[in-house]
């Protein structure tokens, strides 16, 4: 890999790891609200990420092909983003 691409990966892998920090802080009322939203953020991410290798790998090993994984993949993609549509709106 070249110098400028692995320049540019760091720089965005570097933005994706701050951002979320930013918009919890930006979110947040108070010291206690930020710290919750950062932890629930966390540990549903961090719990729906460690699924993924595993159901793709059962996916995979039952029917010996990756169009069900990529479909639970891409399924997945789709209820997050519908899900996601609201988030940050304050409730009315």
């Amino acid at each position: 890999m070249s110098l400028n691409r692995t320049i540019v990966l760091g720089i965005g892998l570097g933005a994706g790891q701050a951002l979320p920090g930013v918009l919890y802080a930006h979110r947040g009322s108070d010291h206690d609200h930020v710290t919750a939203l950062s932890t629930m953020a966390q540990t549903g991410g961090f719990l729906l990420a460690a699924t993924g290798p595993v159901v793709a790998s059962a996916l995979h090993g039952a029917i010996r092909a990756w169009t069900a994984p990529l479909a639970a993949l891409t399924a997945t993609l789709v209820i997050c983003t519908a899900t996601s549509t609201r988030t940050g709106h304050d409730p009315k």
